[in-house]
C-alpha cells in the first residue's frame, strides 16, 4: 500500500482509526480487524438501493474527526442527494441480483477525481437518519415492496 490505512475491529460499533501500517504489532491477532486502504476523498456517499430503487446521498464533513469517520461527528455533517454513475448502477444492480438481495446500503468515497470508491454494503444499513435531513424516500419504497411483495 506504501500509505496510512484505516481500521475499525469488528463486532460492536468502533470509531475508524488511520494508523501507519509500521506501527501494526502481534497485539492485533486478539481481535478481528477490518484494515482498508486511506483514500484521500472530497465526500462521501449513502447509497441505498429498495428493490431496483436507487437513493444515493453525498455526505460532506465539517470536522477533522468526521473526515476520518463520519459517524464520529454528526453534528459537523451536511448531505446532499445525487446521482449514481451509469457504471455504478450497473455494478450494484448485478452485485444485489448475484446474491439475491433487495435492499442494501452501500457506501463509497468520492476521490478529489471523481472517481467512486467502494467501501462496504450493509444489509441492514440505517436509513431513517438520512431520509430525515435529506428527504429521500427511502421509507416509502421499503413500504412499496413488503406491499407488493416482489421486486420490479
Amino acid at each position: 500500500m506504501g500509505g496510512p490505512v484505516i481500521t475499525k475491529s469488528l463486532g460492536a460499533p468502533v470509531d475508524t482509526v488511520v494508523i501507519d501500517p509500521e506501527e501494526l504489532d502481534d497485539s492485533v491477532r486478539l481481535c478481528a480487524h477490518l484494515f482498508q486502504e486511506w483514500v484521500e476523498k472530497v465526500h462521501e456517499i449513502r447509497l441505498t438501493v429498495v428493490s431496483g430503487r436507487f437513493f444515493a446521498v453525498e455526505i460532506h464533513a465539517g470536522s477533522p474527526a468526521a473526515r476520518i469517520d463520519w459517524r464520529t461527528d454528526y453534528k459537523s455533517l451536511t448531505y446532499k442527494p445525487t446521482t449514481v454513475p451509469e457504471s455504478i448502477r450497473k455494478r450494484v444492480k448485478a452485485f444485489m441480483e448475484h446474491f439475491g438481495i433487495v435492499f442494501g446500503a452501500f457506501d463509497f468515497i468520492v476521490t478529489p477525481t471523481g472517481a467512486w470508491r467502494f467501501l462496504e454494503v450493509n444489509s441492514n444499513g440505517q436509513r431513517s437518519w438520512i431520509e430525515s435531513k435529506t428527504g429521500v424516500p427511502i421509507s416509502g419504497a421499503i413500504a412499496d415492496l413488503l406491499e407488493k411483495g416482489s421486486t420490479p
